[in-house]
């Protein structure tokens, strides 16, 4: 059941509201990547240097959600979620306010310090004002807005980084945040139903007991199998498909604006299979499925580019699909006055999963003398393993009996 109630129209536009928040946090990390040559060029970076200013961003989403997991839950979450977003919109005018590496770099670890423990409020609100068995419709609603800002957040950020300026496209995140912000504190209720029942812990004993609790481990390492599935694949997905599937570098955005435009579709309508069916056996199904997109796209040779365009989706729908259901289940795992740490200690594993996967498919891929990438065939049978252990954990996850009081 739901820790707190609010009537349709109102939670209908609470979660629209935290799905412009993720919007812009994922259109603010998304699109540095793309920008990698203009910053070359204005600061006269080396790879490395440009490389930093990627990592350091969930990096810093890391350390600070798992500092964040002490706090969290002493306060109200709408006002929590202000303060954290209000500090992400800061850290994102910094960056187009930089006119130096040191400053940019500074600014991108702001960003990803709030960024990050914005993303676990948000989901921490919707496992306390969404019934269980209304979960998923929201949680894919949630999940929509990463393909929202890859479908719109990222080519607008490009044509306008082309255009005007990279800076331009740190400002215009900034003004939406700004909006956003001032909407939230006028059109959301306090949320406090979490609050309701006073603490009789400490700081670090609250800690302390969901890190002794065997199933709230279990639900940890099952997020992190989850992440670091699709990490083991998706840094090297662009290389081999130009590589070893013989795709021209233009046709790359078009792959990425499909599977964008698939993803948002499916993810909601997952999250309403979710509510139908249940979260775990709507996970088990989209897992077991996952294995064929994710063998496809691994070992992709020339063919006709529209197949190419097929795989992918079906990669980028099914293996971030199960993202729905898993965030739905972890959120239910603990009650609401403890739910604010847990959704920090989660995004704090999921950081870390998404930094070990990638660092690990780089040891495992080689380019050979052709240009080829080799061997990313390890890549998809530790993918494959690590599904079949996050389906081993999932059996013990029961999101209906909270592991705590």
């Amino acid at each position: 059941m739901s820790d707190g109630v609010l009537d349709p129209r109102a939670e209908r536009r609470l979660i629209f509201l935290l799905a412009c928040i993720q919007f812009t946090h994922i259109t603010d990390f998304v699109v540095m990547m793309p920008l990698g040559p203009q910053f070359m060029r204005v600061f006269s970076l080396e790879p490395h240097q440009f490389s930093l200013l990627v990592s350091v961003y969930s990096v810093s989403a890391a350390v600070f959600s798992l500092g964040a997991a002490f706090l969290v839950d002493r306060w109200d979450r709408k006002r929590s979620l202000i303060w954290v977003y209000l500090g992400f919109v800061v850290g994102t005018l910094l960056c187009g306010l930089s006119h130096t590496y040191p400053q940019l770099l500074i600014a991108r670890v702001m960003a990803g310090a709030f960024g990050g423990t914005c993303s676990a409020i948000c989901f921490a609100i919707v496992g306390d004002v969404i019934p269980s068995h209304r979960r998923g419709r929201a949680m894919g609603a949630l999940m929509a807005s990463f393909s929202v800002a890859s479908v719109v957040g990222l080519p607008i950020g490009l044509f306008s980084a082309a255009h005007f300026g990279w800076e331009t496209v740190f400002l215009g995140i900034a003004a939406i945040g700004c909006l956003v912000c001032g909407i939230v504190w006028r059109a959301v209720p306090p949320l406090r139903f979490h609050l309701e029942k006073e603490p009789t812990r400490g700081l670090w004993q609250e800690i302390r007991e969901i890190l002794q609790t065997p199933v709230c481990l279990q639900g940890l390492a099952f997020i992190g199998c989850v992440t670091a599935t699709g990490f083991l694949i998706i840094p090297f997905l662009s290389p081999s498909l130009v590589s070893n599937a013989g795709v021209r570098e233009e046709q790359l955005s078009w792959l990425y604006l499909t599977g964008g435009i698939c993803t948002f579709f499916s993810s909601q309508a997952v999250g309403r299979l979710c509510d139908v069916w249940g979260h775990k056996t709507v996970f088990r199904w989209m897992s077991v499925i996952a294995l064929v997109p994710l063998y496809l796209v691994t070992h992709l040779a020339p063919i006709a580019f529209p197949l190419i365009l097929a795989a992918c989706a079906l990669f980028m729908m099914f293996v971030s699909g199960r993202m729905v259901p898993s965030m739905a289940l972890i959120t239910s795992l603990v009650p609401a006055q403890r739910r604010g740490a847990y959704m920090s200690l989660s995004s704090f594993v999921q950081q870390v999963s998404m930094g070990i996967a990638s660092f690990t498919a780089g040891q495992l891929v080689a380019r050979g003398a052709d240009g080829r990438l080799l061997h990313f065939d390890r890549a998809t049978m530790l993918a494959y393993l690590l599904t079949g252990a996050a389906l081993y954990l999932v059996t013990a996850l029961k999101p209906d009996e909270p592991a705590l009081t």
